[in-house]
């Protein structure tokens, strides 16, 4: 007879496993300021659904999310990551892309953004989520401005990367209508489910051709549901051994 604890082990490998065969990363593309603003350069897959606007002066691109996800398959948002493209000027006073604002159009209130910061930018590299976050929350950069004296971008630096993880306090049941999952997946989709009207990716970077790519980590299935069928197979093996 085969071993209990041999069997649950396959069980849990076989379910993270489909968890992780779920996981899928949309290359959105690469995107630069072109003058006169809002122009802007767009190299990627995606164009019908990236557009631009002038706001107080700034080029602002508008990602629609929910649009790409629609075309992608996958139904949760895990998180959305900005990189730095490696090509752009470096130094000290020109440490790659600048993102100066990212905001959501259509984000449930519930929803909290938090950003963490990986790359060679040193004043990024201790800053908490609500400090970057703080840094992007307005159009606010202006000539002359830095990342050490001026809290007004994120610095990427050479291939730096941002990333925003979304955590829905509204909603921790998995087993929910998809607005929250428990923290690891968020519904981008309207009410009707139907690109164009969920979720919109706001993003400004300050400089001028200064290149950044965008990237959506997305899932079919949120990973908290794996929980449940964990939580079944415990109790089956218990109920067997008794």
């Amino acid at each position: 007879m085969m071993d209990s604890r041999f069997v649950f082990g396959i069980a849990i490998s076989c379910a993270l496993g489909s968890a992780a065969m779920a996981d899928l990363t949309i290359d959105v593309g690469r995107i630069n300021n072109v003058h006169p603003a809002p122009n802007y350069g767009y190299v990627g897959d995606w164009s019908p659904y990236i557009t631009s606007s002038l706001d107080q002066g700034y080029t602002v691109i508008d990602i629609d999310v929910a649009g790409i996800m629609s075309q992608g398959g996958e139904r949760y948002l895990r998180s959305i990551s900005v990189r730095d493209f490696g090509t752009n000027a470096y130094g000290a006073l020109s440490p790659g892309a600048d993102i100066d604002f990212i905001g959501f159009v259509e984000l449930d209130p519930d929803v909290e953004v938090l950003a963490s910061y990986v790359g060679p930018t040193t004043t990024h590299a201790n800053e908490s989520s609500e400090q970057l976050m703080h840094r992007l929350s307005q159009l606010d950069a202006f000539s002359g401005a830095n990342e050490q004296d001026d809290d007004v971008y994120v610095s990427l630096g050479r291939q730096g990367e941002l990333e925003l993880l979304f955590a829905d306090s509204g909603n921790d049941d998995p087993g929910g209508d998809g607005e929250g999952d428990g923290g690891t997946g968020i519904d981008p989709f309207g009410a009707d489910g139907l690109a164009g009207t969920g979720l919109v990716l706001r993003i400004a970077e300050a400089g001028s051709m200064e290149r950044f790519t965008v990237h959506f980590e997305t899932t079919e299935v949120p990973a908290p549901a794996v929980t449940p069928v964990l939580a079944g197979m415990l109790m089956g093996l218990r109920r067997r051994r008794r």
